[in-house]
């Protein structure tokens, strides 16, 4: 039996199109051929990804060249796209981030990824964090792990074994651990444990160990502790990354031994490092991700950061704090030098902080204006949500298309209302304008949207925002 419908939810499932109030439903068909008010009501689109309107066109080539660039060079490049708020810098990271996976989808051994992280934390150790989120902390120990296992067999396949294999097979196999006992079959030379049904080599055997899951539960069942293999873990990491860093590889062997992935990020945000050492290991933590993902088949990372002018926030972040995650920032900058590229919007007054910071690195950043929109950009953009995201209750009549129920002329009123506000001639702010406006004029059976409409609408959405 269904519950009944006390918050309205069936009835609003049960309607069509995403306009919930059928009068006004009826009067966008019948008097302004649309299907519903196609423009968003909070001036975001629903799906930033896919609804990116094609303004900006010299925007869109410099970026598209950019990114082309930095695969090509596999060089580290950082590009800021600076833009007040609602122009548009968020959605047009996700359309970076879109398209570059899309474009990566079965290019074999030689692929960018690319990330988006909202929001850096206020610590820069965080933004690892986000970016293992992004990427996911499965394939993030599937990754490590397949650089131990394959140091691991190397290991187990030369006559000179590493003394470090060696140990750990010593204590493991050690008379003094509790519930164990020794027999006379050996391994490597070793005793081994015979009153468990399955010997300790398979542990070590390739063909048994392939997935990573499989390996733990082994050594949980064999009741080892996980911790028993971070030191020979580390040192595996260590010499198939090439990274002499103990810390940062001991933080992702944490990672893959830590027994779900609460304890995994907790294991990596209680990283132990001493001060002065934190930059370097955020640093050099990244870089060795940057090598997992290599081994995977991703030869360059693309990260994209949004909102990156919260660093600048006196409220947020003491002036040290700013210093030290701006310093952090230079560092990766300057000391990883190749498979990364930073992707950063910030907006005007954020960017003029950052510069007193940190002018070095600013000096360090390519710059891409998202100016204020003009009416040829205002225009395509209206055309964009009237008819690309089929809107139209009639595509087959020809004069009700186009910027009906628009004009040229409600459009050069528009504009004078949008440049007299702050942040006003943004893509936020008119998509707001123009889904009002379609309200205000269904509202008040309005059937004929001219200049003296506009402008009259325009005077209120300026004074409160509609």
């Amino acid at each position: 039996m269904q519950d009944q419908d006390v918050f309205g939810l069936y009835e609003i499932a049960s309607q069509q199109g995403p306009t919930a109030d059928p009068t006004r439903s009826r009067f966008f068909s019948e008097v302004f051929n649309l299907k519903w008010n196609p423009f968003p009501e909070i001036g975001v689109p629903e799906s930033e990804v896919s609804q990116v309107a094609p303004i900006r066109y010299q925007v869109t080539q410099d970026i598209g060249k950019w990114i082309r660039e930095a695969y090509t060079e596999k060089s580290r490049r950082v590009l800021v796209i600076r833009g007040e708020y609602g122009s548009g810098k968020s959605s047009l990271l996700r359309k970076i981030v879109s398209v570059v996976n899309q474009w990566s989808t079965g290019r074999g051994e030689n692929r960018p990824k690319a990330i988006y992280v909202y929001r850096p934390s206020v610590e820069a150790h965080a933004l690892n964090r986000a970016i293992l989120e992004e990427i996911g902390i499965d394939d993030v120990r599937k990754m490590v792990w397949n650089v131990i296992r394959r140091e691991m067999i190397f290991d187990l396949t030369e006559e000179v074994r590493s003394e470090q294999l060696g140990t750990l097979i010593k204590e493991l196999l050690s008379p003094s651990r509790p519930n164990r006992s020794v027999g006379q079959t050996s391994l490597f030379g070793q005793p081994i444990i015979t009153d468990i049904p399955q010997p300790l080599s398979q542990l070590f055997d390739p063909s048994q160990n392939m997935d990573y899951r499989v390996f733990l539960a082994e050594v949980d069942r064999l009741r080892i502790k996980r911790r028993d293999f971070h030191s020979y873990f580390t040192y595996l990491i260590a010499r198939g990354l090439e990274s002499p860093s103990s810390i940062a590889n001991g933080a992702f062997v944490d990672l893959l031994l830590a027994y779900d992935e609460i304890e995994a990020w907790q294991a990596l945000v209680n990283t132990k490092a001493p001060t002065r050492d934190r930059t370097d290991f955020v640093r050099l933590f990244l870089q060795n991700l940057i090598r997992l993902l290599k081994f995977d088949g991703y030869t360059y990372l693309f990260v994209a950061i949004d909102e990156f002018e919260q660093v600048t926030e006196p409220t947020l972040m003491s002036p040290k704090d700013r210093a030290d995650y701006s310093y952090t920032m230079m560092e990766i900058i300057n000391r990883i030098d190749q498979g990364l590229g930073l992707i950063i919007s910030i907006t005007g007054p954020g960017f003029d902080k950052l510069e007193q910071v940190n002018a070095a690195l600013v000096d360090r950043l390519d710059v891409v204006p998202l100016e204020p929109l003009r009416t040829t950009d205002v225009e395509r953009l209206v055309r964009f949500y009237l008819d690309e995201l089929q809107a139209r209750a009639n595509e087959d009549d020809p004069g009700r298309t186009g910027l009906f129920p628009f004009s040229q002329e409600v459009l050069e009123a528009a504009q004078p209302i949008f440049e007299s506000m702050k942040y006003g001639s943004t893509p936020r702010v008119i998509l707001k304008y123009f889904r009002k406006l379609l309200d205000y004029c269904a509202d008040r059976e309005i059937t004929t949207i001219d200049r003296d409409v506009a402008t009259k609408f325009g005077r209120s959405f300026r004074e409160g925002r509609g």
